[in-house]
């Protein structure tokens, strides 16, 4: 008696997990059909069944990429993008290791995007806090894990753009030509020389001339022409560096202005020379000849009188 009591037992634990595995394989199914449905909602509910009901199960993994998946399609990019990271570090080969991180790529860019106020569909919103931050620790995640992919260089690029919004313009220049380096054909080196010559530009300030700057966004233009002889943007990025120099004449402009009104020609005099010699292609250049001219006219009317 006590052996068929044995048996009985023994045989209804296996008939129970043989019907959780079941049941298990049954619900995986409906994620996946789900999936194909893109019917996210469906794929929430039974993914995180499973997860809840069946932690051991040989579907784990997929499920957490298909859960990724779901909240990213919903904008929940915050859970999206922490199943990704539970999916990756689980597995040491995961099945979908590339297309994981396209989504990591797209969540990142979606930050990027809210840190610039440019997107407006994420549910609740509000609650993403420095998502500039997040951003730039998932492009630099990517840059690390897939060193030689499409996604690596978008990712060197849009770190670049980030850190430029951030006010670190010289780690987004060492970026960039971290870019132009390792992949020297790509369009995006292209974009990444106008780039360059573009936060030269904006880090140009009139009020402080700084030589150095200016001679660097100049090298930066040699070497793109050097880089791609016959490209267009060349044009654009000369562009930048003739505004730099603008810009400096316009600081030594003023300085000259002021001596002027307050009487002190000579001191005038000094700084329109500085601007013709220094910045002779510029607009200012012109003007300063002129101004230069009257002036010299006034001394020798001062010098007779």
């Amino acid at each position: 008696m006590k052996l068929i009591i044995f048996i009985f037992l023994i045989s209804s634990y296996f008939f129970k997990i043989d019907a959780n595995v079941q049941n298990v394989q049954q619900t995986y199914v409906k994620v996946t059909q789900s999936v194909k449905n893109k019917n996210w909602d469906e794929v929430i509910e039974y993914g995180e069944n499973i997860l809840k009901n069946a932690p051991n199960s040989a579907f784990f993994e997929d499920i957490l990429f298909y859960l990724a998946a779901a909240y990213y399609h919903r904008n929940e990019i915050e859970k999206s993008n922490n199943y990704i990271s539970r999916y990756l570090k689980r597995s040491t080969n995961p099945k979908f290791y590339e297309k994981a991180f396209e989504y990591k790529f797209q969540i990142a860019k979606k930050y990027y995007l809210i840190s610039k106020h440019q997107i407006f569909r994420i549910k609740n919103i509000k609650k993403y806090l420095f998502p500039k931050e997040k951003s730039l620790k998932i492009f630099e995640e990517i840059i690390v894990s897939l060193p030689l992919s499409e996604l690596c260089i978008k990712s060197l690029f849009y770190k670049a753009k980030l850190l430029s919004t951030m006010k670190d313009e010289e780690l987004a220049i060492d970026t960039l030509q971290e870019l132009i380096r390792k992949f020297p054909k790509h369009d995006l080196a292209i974009t990444s020389f106008l780039e360059i010559s573009k936060i030269y530009f904006k880090k140009a300030d009139p009020k402080h001339v700084d030589y150095d700057l200016l001679d660097l966004a100049r090298l930066n233009v040699e070497n793109f022409k050097k880089a791609f002889p016959k490209e267009e943007k060349i044009e654009k990025a000369q562009k930048y560096v003739d505004e730099i120099e603008e810009k400096f004449a316009e600081g030594f402009f003023e300085i000259a202005s002021f001596f002027e009104r307050t009487k002190k020609f000579e001191a005038a005099g000094v700084y329109y020379k500085k601007i013709i010699e220094t910045f002779p292609n510029t607009k200012l250049a012109k003007i300063s000849k002129k101004r230069l001219s009257k002036l010299k006219k006034r001394f020798s009317k001062l010098e007779k009188k």
